[in-house]
């Protein structure tokens, strides 16, 4: 640093200059809301890419069907009923996914929902919601859900054998109260 900015000759990553490194900027991740305020904040910091030597280009990986996606996983983790059935869609769309992916979604199958069901007064509506929600779900849902991250994250892989970095938000919205509901 020179009296606060930023020279190439001062950053490396993992060893190797960032001159010319090849920088994905986000767009609109598929049409997820971001709140202005966290959009400004992320797009004030792509100048200084730029001024070290990196080659900045608004790209980002096809995230179709994504929303879908995290929406039945999220339920499935949280509120899966585990039949026999179920269990066998469970490990067929596993080998569709994944083991990584598979193995955490387990842990929440014989986790959450089943450690929630004698305390459903003391857990905020929306968590029953996602456990109701992932309790009901097919086993044609699940698998579909698998094929489909499965997908996205070869996406994001050949996505990414163009880029050295992808910078996008963290997060949609700054922090809130806690006292708000979200």
């Amino acid at each position: 640093m020179i009296r606060g900015r930023v020279r190439q000759d001062d950053v490396q990553i993992d060893g190797r200059d960032v001159g010319g490194m090849r920088i994905a900027w986000w767009k609109n991740l598929g049409g997820v809301a971001v709140d202005p305020r966290v959009r400004d904040t992320v797009d004030a910091q792509r100048a200084i890419f730029e001024s070290i030597g990196c080659r900045v280009c608004d790209a980002e990986p096809d995230f179709t069907d994504f929303d879908a996606v995290f929406k039945i996983v999220r339920a499935v983790a949280l509120g899966y009923d585990v039949d026999r059935y179920k269990l066998l869609a469970f490990v067929l769309s596993t080998a569709l996914a994944g083991l990584g992916g598979a193995l955490k979604t387990l842990a929440f199958l014989t986790g959450v929902a089943p450690r929630v069901a004698h305390h459903r007064e003391r857990v905020k509506d929306t968590i029953l919601w996602e456990i109701d929600r992932g309790e009901r779900l097919t086993p044609a849902e699940i698998a579909w859900a698998q094929a489909k991250r499965s997908e996205l994250y070869q996406r994001m892989r050949q996505f990414m054998e163009r880029y050295d970095f992808f910078v996008l938000p963290t997060v949609q919205v700054p922090p809130f109260d806690v006292n708000q509901a979200y």
